[in-house]
């Protein structure tokens, strides 16, 4: 029997056959910590009182969630990692610098066939470029921090196979939401998912928002295909378009789902659940008081640019409030330099320094009791942007922005758009 490629990622790092179920302890290529688990991290490293053997550059701390510092408790927090990485040598990505899974796969630390972990269960994002990402928890990453290695076992792998070409301002926020509300969110526990068939009809930056959001279904991990589109990629970003893992013909699968990206419509995760989902046509006409663009899932440049390209010329509707929040400093200087955030600003929208505030409840922009958010990040239950007794609708930029604009749910193909 064939392997699938998660398999063959374990089989190369643990330096023989890996099949789905068994428990492997493997060296890890990269780890991430950031400001929300990085203290306890921190303290159970300490606790093991032995020297960092992690190597250096192939880990980093970055400060994203309590990025600015909201209360004293986060300042000092943040205080604690910086002596840390100044200590051990290792790379921070300091306040302001963006969000963790954007700027490790901007930077070239996520490469194909690649074996890693960080303390964020968004760590499956970085399936996108043909790699294993796998979020773990502070105790384990004091391990690795002190030993290299990690324990896994080797998940089962659900086959999406997609189909078509996407239809006008579909995108990858609409195949992973369409994807969870055919598995449900309790659907894909300790699973894999691996992505086959039309995988050429979404960008890169699409498919890290698709693999963003498998773990909303309980998965661990998510893994497209190494292609041309990927390979064109690294080697615009200065990365060598070489270590791609591919599927045998005769891999096992525990299930296979099939997506027909031609008769996609744009699609509304409702509250309080994620698999929740409905066309947006079905929802329509729902009021909104805030609406949020950026996170891990929708923060990079294409997502801004097909929002400035729908918010261009308009203002958003009364008694809305549109906050943006790029993913990474590079993103944000980007959009400055090519005058898609004049367009932003514009429109009326409020510009937030890069980072996870709004997204994990914890700062810039929370909604407050009966509020309803329309939000482009990855969870809507409730109390998590805010108020227990607000609402969170999650949905696609494009879908966003046009509803910025009318002040309840809508698509950019309506009325209020033209």
């Amino acid at each position: 029997m064939g392997r699938t490629m998660i398999e063959k990622i374990f089989s190369r790092h643990a330096g023989h056959d890996v099949k789905a179920g068994d428990i492997v302890v493997a060296p890890v290529d990269f780890a991430m910590l950031h400001d929300v688990n990085a203290p306890a991290a921190i303290d159970n490293f300490h606790e093991l009182d032995v020297p960092m053997v992690m190597p250096k550059d192939r880990a980093v701390i970055v400060l994203d969630h309590f990025a600015p510092s909201p209360t004293p408790a986060a300042a000092n927090s943040h205080k604690k990692i910086r002596a840390f990485a100044g200590k051990e040598g290792i790379r921070l990505y300091d306040v302001g610098e963006g969000i963790c899974h954007q700027l490790v796969i901007e930077d070239g630390f996520i490469k194909p066939g690649s074996l890693n972990v960080a303390t964020d269960s968004h760590t499956c994002s970085y399936g996108a470029l043909n790699a294993a990402g796998f979020g773990i928890g502070a105790s384990e990453m004091a391990v690795v921090l002190a030993s290299g290695v990690c324990w896994f076992k080797a998940p089962e792998t659900v086959k999406v196979v997609l189909g078509g070409k996407l239809p006008p301002y579909a995108g990858g926020k609409d195949v992973a939401l369409k994807l969870i509300k055919l598995v449900t969110e309790k659907g894909a526990i300790y699973k894999n998912f691996e992505f086959a068939g039309a995988v050429g009809a979404l960008s890169v930056e699409a498919r890290i928002t698709v693999c963003n959001m498998v773990v909303e279904m309980g998965a661990k991990s998510a893994v497209m295909p190494g292609d041309e589109a990927l390979a064109g990629w690294l080697e615009k970003n200065g990365q060598p378009a070489e270590g791609f893992v591919a599927a045998d013909e005769d891999a096992a699968y525990c299930s296979t789902v099939n997506i027909d990206l031609s008769i996609l419509q744009s699609q509304v995760a409702m509250p309080p659940d994620i698999d929740n989902v409905a066309d947006v046509n079905e929802i329509k006409g729902k009021k909104i008081d805030q609406v949020f663009i950026g996170s891990c899932t929708n923060g990079r440049w294409e997502d801004f640019a097909l929002a400035a390209q729908i918010l261009r010329g308009r203002k958003v509707g009364p008694g809305v409030r549109l906050i943006v929040a790029p993913a990474s400093r590079s993103i944000y200087s980007r959009l400055l330099k090519e005058g898609l955030l004049e367009d932003l600003i514009q429109s009326g929208a409020v510009v937030n320094p890069p980072g996870c505030g709004p997204c994990a409840g914890l700062h810039g922009g929370l909604i407050g009791d009966g509020e309803a958010v329309l939000s482009t990040t990855n969870r809507n239950m409730k109390g998590r942007m805010g108020s227990s007794k607000g609402d969170i609708y999650i949905a696609s930029p494009a879908v966003a922005a046009a509803s910025a604009i009318a002040g309840h749910i809508t698509w950019p193909g309506a009325e209020v758009c033209k």
